[in-house]
């Protein structure tokens, strides 16, 4: 799998998890393209994941699960010869619907199905913050909720993606001794556009 396949891989899963109302806590890019990761919020800590049976409930497990498959389908969509490397996240979500799914009286296959289908439709209105966060990814290799959220925004306004410059912090113990330099970064604002020179009087 390429960089820039992985790099559309992750920013799907957090783009969706946006688009959820998941708070985002980071995405990833390793370094040498070989993989990635996301984290959002815990949003199933308090379900009883074999016992769904209220619609609130259900509608937190589809949420996390359409979370889950978006990263297979942006990939497929950008890079259709691509292997998507899904099995772990396709096989944690069918795990999670399978329980209400039966329920339900419909195949934990179609009920997958079904979700995908959701996602692929929302993945295409929001491409264009798939590709931002995806280009901001392959420049930074980490991203923090915060930043996905600019990069977002920027995209579905067409403005230009906002640029971020790391930042360090450095912490001094009582003797004035460095005990440990913070990396961060913060929002590069776009410089003032200088005014134009007025005519002397």
């Amino acid at each position: 799998m390429s960089r820039e396949a992985v790099a559309i891989h992750e920013a799907a899963h957090v783009v969706i998890a946006r688009h959820e109302s998941i708070k985002l806590v980071e995405a990833v890019l390793k370094e040498d393209g070989t993989g990635g990761s996301y984290q959002h919020e815990g949003l199933l800590d308090s379900i009883d994941i074999d016992h769904v049976e209220n619609p609130r409930d259900r509608r937190l497990v589809e949420r996390v699960v359409k979370v889950k498959l978006a990263g297979a389908i942006a990939q497929h969509r950008k890079f259709p010869n691509s292997d998507p490397g899904d099995g772990a996240d396709r096989k944690s979500a069918l795990g999670l619907i399978t329980p209400f799914a039966e329920m339900s009286g419909v195949s934990p296959a179609e009920y997958l199905a079904d979700l995908g289908r959701e996602v692929a439709d929302d993945l295409e209105h929001m491409w264009s913050q798939v590709e931002a966060v995806a280009q901001g990814l392959l420049a930074v290799n980490r991203l923090e909720g915060e930043e996905v959220v600019r990069l977002c925004e920027a995209a579905s306004r067409g403005t230009a993606a906002p640029r971020f410059r790391e930042v360090q912090t450095i912490v001094r113990d009582r003797h004035g001794l460095i005990s440990r330099i913070i990396k961060s970064r913060e929002p590069v604002e776009d410089e003032e556009q200088p005014r134009a020179p007025t005519a002397a009087p």
